[in-house]
């Protein structure tokens, strides 16, 4: 899963991490001991990283840190290029575990657990988000922000309006698409479309529908490649997404496959709505998702329940896990700590607006998040009880972020039909071996 990307340049965020003027080259800091320079790399933007600087800097300028930022479109690709180079950076923020598992293996990334006590932060987080990022006994990584993707968002008088409450459950979200249907209504908002980060709208839903139409148990063994994209369970979802939302959605979806994903929000509160319901994770808060009218007055325009989940009450979610290059710092190592210990950079992270942040920390204080709605969509995060990570960050990223995102798309543009799409993806799963 991605966002929209409007980070600071590298440049000026590491000034105002150190709070210095930087020379002329733009890197070096006159004030700064070179063995408290930091450089910390991850893919997401907008509210989000500006969040994100925020919270480092007020510890690097307390710590006598220089903090460099790089912001990734490819992680997986910039990672590798500069490690060619011979110049990783120290810390990096992984929103996928197949990209970490995959880091690991090729021995890009150090275990955590001497730097930090992951078992006693584990304690601290949403159960069964630590897990995934272990291999042999040792951690590679540990969350420091999560995103809940099992959200519905709607428009509360329009529904009022048709006498439709918000779906609660399966057969009571099939009961209202039909009604929608059948008042003239197009049942859902979708947008694929995001550069080389588009499809993955299209792999939250189906992993959404297998998770809450398969359970648990068979949503584990697909991720593991125990069952396969072609077994009738996991068919299924995609079945009901091609028919049932792509199908349904605003322009149909070859329309769908071509929309920014950003934009996917404009006809849920268009004057007249043009599509009455959308699937999207709590990275909406930020700015760049929602129209800014919405955006400005979220608790008052816009409601959101959680998506309507299986018998087991599994919730989807992703999140970013804090992880060391080979050769890191020793500032590299405080910094860690502090962001998965200290509950004060969360705190610093969320600040006085929605950024699209929400805490991994089961004991962040939900007054801390500045509108009813976030609060709203981290309790369901807090409360679920049993999260899983979005099934494409937890494949290796050749299928999880290339393959399948790809295929979703040839999927919702109907370029592809659903044995086509699931026989596409059992080789692409075969090649990786």
């Amino acid at each position: 899963m991605r966002v929209p990307v409007l980070a600071l340049p590298a440049v000026v965020a590491a000034a105002l991490a150190l709070g210095a003027c930087s020379a002329p080259d733009g890197v070096t800091l006159a004030s700064a001991d070179e063995t408290r320079r930091i450089e910390v790399m991850y893919s997401f933007g907008g509210d989000q990283a500006a969040g994100f600087q925020e919270a480092v800097g007020r510890w690097a300028r307390a710590h006598g840190a220089a903090v460099t930022y790089t912001q990734s479109d490819d992680l997986a690709g910039d990672i590798a290029a500069r490690e060619r180079s011979g110049r990783l950076p120290d810390v990096l923020l992984l929103p996928q575990p197949g990209l970490l598992h995959q880091l690991r293996e090729h021995g890009t990334i150090d275990a955590v657990d001497d730097v930090v006590p992951v078992n006693r932060v584990a304690t601290r987080l949403v159960p069964g988000l630590v897990e995934p990022l272990r291999s042999g006994g040792r951690t590679y990584g540990v969350p420091v922000a999560m995103s809940v993707k099992s959200l519905l968002w709607y428009d509360r008088h329009a529904l009022h309006a048709l006498e439709l409450d918000p779906p609660q459950t399966l057969p009571e979200l099939v009961a209202t698409t039909r009604a929608l249907r059948a008042a003239g209504r197009t049942p859902w908002c979708l947008g694929l479309a995001e550069g080389a980060g588009s499809g993955w709208p299209g792999t939250d839903w189906v992993e959404q529908l297998v998770l809450s139409q398969a359970g648990v148990q068979a949503y584990d063994g697909w991720v593991r490649g125990d069952v396969t994209f072609s077994d009738p369970r996991i068919q299924v979802a995609f079945r009901t997404y091609a028919e049932e939302v792509a199908g349904g959605s605003e322009g149909g979806g070859a329309a769908a496959a071509t929309r920014d994903v950003r934009h996917a929000a404009d006809g849920l509160f268009g004057d007249p709505q043009r599509c009455s319901l959308l699937k999207q994770g709590s990275q909406a808060t930020q700015s760049g998702f929602l129209p800014d009218r919405v955006r400005r007055n979220l608790d008052r325009t816009a409601s959101v329940v959680p998506f309507p989940v299986g018998t087991d009450g599994a919730l989807q979610v992703g999140a970013d896990s804090a992880a060391l290059t080979r050769g890191h710092s020793m500032a590299a190592e405080e910094l860690v700590r502090h962001m998965v210990t200290d509950v004060r950079f969360a705190v610093d992270w969320a600040g006085s607006e929605d950024r699209g942040f929400i805490s991994p920390r089961t004991d962040f204080d939900l007054a801390r998040y500045a509108s009813t709605t976030t609060r709203k969509i981290a309790a369901a995060a807090y409360e679920a009880p049993v999260v899983r990570y979005d099934a494409s960050d937890r494949m290796p990223p050749a299928l999880g972020s290339g393959a399948f995102w790809r295929t979703m798309v040839d999927l919702t543009a109907g370029r592809v039909t659903v044995p086509q799409a699931v026989a596409r993806l059992d080789a692409a799963r075969a090649r990786r071996g």
